[in-house]
């Protein structure tokens, strides 16, 4: 067990370096190609206080590579020189499927992150590449959820699984809005799913370990000012991967139980793509073209500066995944913390939308910093 305790630290240490070391070539190499943006330009229906105050500079827009080179040493080194870390050639396989599809989830984000590809057109192929996944890994295993007996996968179970990833992959890829805040919350996430995995689960800390360094390291250059954006290739990647692994088995012996704590933890995001996509349709618009009823924007709207909007974000993320880490720990029941992140999540809701009214009628301005 130490082996793997020190090999999981030797992980966290390379990807950090990794990925804050490949940043500059990166950020090189999308000036030079022009994969870069200027968020005040943007052709989106924003208010003006918010377009005011976004970067008038131009941004590199493929920050995911600086995510997705240390993921795929990790796996490459794993798969082809550790085979001491699978304990069969069954989870050999697993973890391979997840690097193939993985790539594939990549390439699209950054194809959407140079040439601007159409939602129906990534919308389907991320079906096509997390059906394919779900039902070779999964049909016929078995789930946890709370009060229940192991849970047989079928396929209205797969079905399901199919909308939490997609959820999830589409959630962190919308509420990337503000410097920092998808890498951000993905540092709080992996922290709380890596408290929440088995001490055996080596595979799965492995990962963990992984997103979570390189998301660490690339804040360096994403938090306001940013110097660098994760773009659909980063958003995109990064919810897939953790969407797998919270389906997954965490080792050979163990029903998944991750699903339920999973909710909990990534409640911001899911919750902010929920409301922005019921928002859209109640106005008879369309789900996908963006605007401004994100909780970044709304956030921002109250007045407060990008810096101290994001860290609001992060601190209500903290507490959703507290909530669920303490559930975990049999603290309270799962049904409890259900009920606490929904009050958290809605109180929040509700004190922004009280501020953001009083920060219009006295015509609040928003701080640059």
């Amino acid at each position: 067990m130490s082996y793997y305790l020190f090999f999981s630290g030797e992980i966290f240490i390379i990807s950090t370096l990794l990925a804050y070391f490949t940043a500059p070539y990166v950020i090189k190499f999308a000036h030079k190609k022009g994969y870069i943006c200027t968020p005040r330009d943007r052709e989106i229906d924003i208010p003006r206080k918010i377009r005011k105050r976004s970067h008038d500079y131009q941004i590199p827009v493929i920050g995911g590579w600086v995510i997705f080179i240390p993921f795929l040493i990790t796996m490459l080194s794993s798969i082809f020189f550790l085979d001491k870390l699978f304990p069969d050639d069954h989870y050999k396989l697993r973890y391979f499927l997840l690097f193939i599809s993985s790539v594939f989830i990549f390439i699209i984000g950054y194809f959407d992150d140079i040439k601007r590809l159409s939602y129906i057109t990534r919308f389907l192929i991320e079906i096509i590449i997390i059906l394919s996944i779900l039902i070779l890994t999964l049909k016929d295993n078995y789930m946890i959820l709370p009060g229940l007996p192991p849970w047989k996968i079928g396929w209205i179970e797969i079905f399901i699984l199919l909308i939490w990833s997609l959820g999830l992959c589409n959630s962190i890829n919308l509420i990337d809005g503000l410097d920092g805040s998808a890498s951000g919350l993905i540092v709080i996430a992996t922290v709380f799913l890596s408290l929440i995995t088995a001490v055996e689960a080596f595979l799965v800390t492995m990962v963990l370990m992984s997103v979570m360094a390189a998301c660490i390291a690339f804040l360096s250059y994403n938090f306001h000012p940013a110097k660098l954006f994760l773009g659909s290739s980063g958003t995109l990647f990064l919810g897939y991967v953790l969407s797998i692994l919270t389906v997954w088995q965490p080792n050979h012996y163990t029903s998944n139980y991750y699903l339920p704590y999973a909710v909990l933890i990534f409640a911001v995001p899911i919750t902010d793509m929920v409301v922005v996509f019921t928002v859209r349709i109640l106005k008879g618009k369309n789900p996908f073209i963006a605007d401004s009823w994100h909780l970044h924007d709304r956030v921002l709207l109250t007045g407060l500066s990008r810096k101290q909007s994001v860290l609001l974000i992060w601190g209500l993320s903290l507490l959703c995944g507290l909530t669920a880490y303490l559930s975990y720990l049999q603290i309270f029941g799962y049904f409890i913390a259900v009920g606490i992140v929904a009050v958290l999540v809605f109180s929040f809701y509700m004190i922004i939308n009280k501020f953001e009214k009083s920060g219009n009628t006295h015509s609040a301005e928003i701080s640059p910093q």
